[in-house]
């Protein structure tokens, strides 16, 4: 529970200037490939690694929000399992879930949630999925 204490994670290294980037950010995009109906291994370690930095545990075991908190967040994940069993089975929707619930604790606002589903032999992005980035791009 070091990371608590200090307010960032006890290891540093490149943690830092994810840190420095959240504290100057306005807007957060949190993106991720969905593994297996989860954020990606790598996407979760970084999470851990920003839990006493996001998030302080108080006693009793509620989070009490600190340096995301007040920032505004966007969402992103891509998916092999094409619509709807995408979400269906729990595939995008556990993704994009767990970021939402990062956010939460950590006082982010989710703005919009973008999710690619049937990546495999796609070649472009949907010009319905790039309007809705580009609308969401320009609202900030």
């Amino acid at each position: 529970m070091q990371c608590q204490r200090q307010g960032h994670c006890a290891m540093r290294d490149d943690i830092e200037t994810i840190e420095a980037c959240i504290e100057e950010a306005d807007v957060i995009i949190w993106a991720s490939p969905t593994h297996w109906g989860y954020v990606s291994a790598i996407t979760l370690r970084v999470f851990e690694r920003l839990f006493g930095f996001l998030i302080e545990e108080m006693p009793r075991g509620l989070p009490r929000k600190r340096s995301a908190n007040g920032k505004k967040a966007i969402l992103i994940t891509t998916c092999s399992t094409p619509f709807p069993f995408n979400w269906l089975y729990n595939q995008s929707r556990s993704t994009i879930n767990r970021m939402r619930e990062v956010c939460k604790y950590s006082g982010q606002e989710v703005l919009c949630s973008l999710v690619l589903p049937g990546t495999l032999g796609r070649k472009e992005i949907p010009a319905r999925l790039l309007a809705r980035a580009k609308k969401v791009g320009e609202g900030l």
